[in-house]
């Protein structure tokens, strides 16, 4: 039989990682717009290259997923070791990321249409 170890730590760690997750909001906007003012845009121009949209958007949705990706790792270790109650920041992590990569895709893909 398996037994399974007691980290009491570990949803504490998940929920200070999803302290971070406003932070990785705030970093990734910086991010992209920087990365895009780097290759000479602005955020209000009409048309920009395909991949200068792609660097920046993708940059910035991947600094934006980190602390989502790290909170709901911890979220699951500390499911995996007998803690139920890691389950919720790994859900509330999960969501966030989910819903601003869909939303940040959306962005991106329409504004590579040129919608």
């Amino acid at each position: 039989m398996r037994t399974v170890r007691q980290h009491p730590h570990l949803t504490r760690r998940a929920w200070f990682a999803a302290a971070f997750i406003p932070v990785g909001f705030v970093v990734s906007m910086v991010v992209g717009e920087g990365l895009l003012t780097l290759q000479g845009y602005e955020s209000t121009d009409e048309h920009v290259p395909a991949g200068a949209v792609a660097l920046a958007g993708g940059a910035g949705i991947t600094v934006f997923v980190i602390p989502c990706v790290v909170t709901w790792i911890l979220g699951r270790r500390a499911v995996a070791s007998g803690e139920p109650q890691g389950q919720v920041p790994a859900i509330v992590a999960a969501a966030v990321g989910a819903g601003f990569v869909v939303l940040n895709l959306v962005g991106v893909v329409g504004r590579l249409a040129g919608l």
